[in-house]
């Protein structure tokens, strides 16, 4: 089947298969599955560099999975060519969501992050300045 162009997967939150009388015969929740459920998200993108570090490098991958009932949810952001001994603010869909330092090499490591790993659409590196030095849209 395919979706309409205009249609983001991300607001998707249940499918609903129903027959011609509109029963329905299959119904998939994302948000409130079920305790034999296995679900699987994941994505990863390319960062974008930005003002502050026209050069930067590197990934965003957000990985969720529910089985059994149970909820792990895992985020990493890997960025090099970023200004050394920095610290960024991490900004999640334009809310600061923790703090990153970069090495003396330029390279920062983002693995925790004080938000909804579902709910992910931008993450942003901020430099003290307020400048971004790089981005990921999912």
């Amino acid at each position: 089947m395919t979706l309409p162009a205009d249609l983001d997967p991300m607001d998707i939150g249940q499918i609903i298969l129903s027959d011609a009388a509109g029963i329905p015969l299959l119904v998939g929740d994302f948000v409130n599955p079920g305790p034999g459920c296995t679900i699987k998200f994941k994505a990863c993108v390319r960062l974008a560099p930005d003002e502050s570090a026209p050069t930067c490098q590197g990934t965003a991958q957000v990985l969720s999975t529910v089985k059994k009932g149970k909820h792990k949810n895992r985020f990493t952001l890997v960025a090099s060519g970023v200004p050394a001994n920095t610290t960024f603010s991490v900004q999640v869909n334009g809310n600061s969501a923790g703090s990153a330092r970069s090495n003396k090499k330029g390279k920062v490591l983002v693995k925790k992050l004080k938000a909804n790993h579902l709910n992910i659409n931008s993450v942003q590196l901020m430099d003290s300045q307020g400048r971004a030095a790089a981005s990921a849209k999912f």
